[in-house]
């Protein structure tokens, strides 16, 4: 029978690891305040001292990777993003723990990347060193999801960093898709595959990029990944558009303005906005296309976001000119 500290560090790491996993379950769902909470509960009882640091770690990272999505879609909580996660980073090399250290890794560049892309931080090298080490580091202990998830983000880095190169962007989605499809990581698989009909549909190579977009949008309601829906039905939508079928064009990015409605979730309806704005305009609905891009600045100032705001000047002077 274990003894007293043993048996309490077995209900502790039970514990903590329910929490992670409803943290999980409202990060799908879309709840990103219920996620934080619970994670926030997690925290008092890691303080015990029975506790074990592998069990910290894990809460450490969960904590983080929810507060950088938090962060993605509010731009709001850099701080303590970047807190949560070295912190994380330090409890895994004080172990030691290398698959740990590369979970850190992994969301340090995702920290950075995600700076960048919400403001002017031009943080996006430092992005890549990181994911390049996670990457480094998943390979060598044979983690094939997490191998999948770093070649993805650095693709992510050749598609929107500082010097965008998207053959180079598209050979990392492509290998991250083959691992994520080879192994069933649905979720994997749903992010290289929406990636991959992006740069297909810039190559108007619309008939291939509508099969990888709505792959992705399958896969992620088949997991119930209710939260990445939005931009989900976003694509497939910008696709439709692209193909001058305006009516499947305005079904979907409906459906991602509602959804981001339902889950409050200000920068996809910032995004659904200024896509059913676009498809206003091109039935020549220019008030209706006015409000929209107008509905998206308002939330753009409240986000801060300067890349949006930039756009949104340049389509509501155009209704002007």
């Amino acid at each position: 029978m274990p003894n007293f500290s043993e048996s309490v560090t077995n209900h502790y790491t039970a514990l903590l690891q329910t929490l992670c996993d409803i943290s999980e379950a409202y990060l799908y769902e879309g709840k990103m305040d219920e996620a934080v909470n619970i994670l926030n509960i997690g925290e008092q009882f890691a303080k015990a001292k029975e506790v074990a640091p592998r069990d910290v770690m894990k809460l450490l990272l969960q904590h983080g990777n929810v507060l950088i999505m938090n962060y993605f879609l509010t731009n709001s909580g850099f701080d303590a993003m970047l807190s949560m996660v070295l912190r994380a980073k330090k409890v895994a090399e004080d172990m030691p723990d290398e698959q740990g250290k590369a979970d850190a890794l992994q969301l340090l560049g995702e920290v950075y990347y995600y700076q960048s892309l919400n403001t002017e931080a031009r943080e996006y090298e430092r992005a890549l060193e990181y994911f390049q080490q996670a990457l480094n580091s998943r390979v060598a202990l044979g983690d094939e999801r997490g191998t999948s998830e770093s070649l993805f983000y650095i693709g992510l880095i050749y598609q929107n960093g500082d010097t965008p190169d998207n053959e180079k962007a598209f050979d990392y989605f492509t290998r991250s898709f083959h691992i994520a499809e080879k192994h069933d990581y649905k979720l994997e698989e749903s992010y290289a595959a929406r990636h991959i009909a992006s740069i297909l549909g810039e190559r108007k190579e619309l008939e291939q990029a509508l099969t990888y977009a709505l792959r992705s949008l399958s896969l992620r309601e088949e997991i119930s990944f209710n939260r990445y829906l939005p931009p989900s039905h976003g694509l497939v939508g910008e696709i439709y558009f692209r193909q001058h079928d305006l009516e499947r064009a305005m079904f979907h990015n409906q459906r991602a303005y509602e959804l981001a409605q339902e889950m409050n979730l200000p920068s996809f309806i910032m995004w659904g906005s200024i896509a059913i704005g676009e498809i206003y305009l091109a039935q020549h609905d220019t008030a209706q296309a006015k409000e929209k891009y107008e509905q998206a600045y308002g939330i753009a100032q409240e986000l801060n976001l300067p890349y949006a705001l930039k756009e949104l000047r340049e389509k509501l002077q155009q209704l002007l000119d």
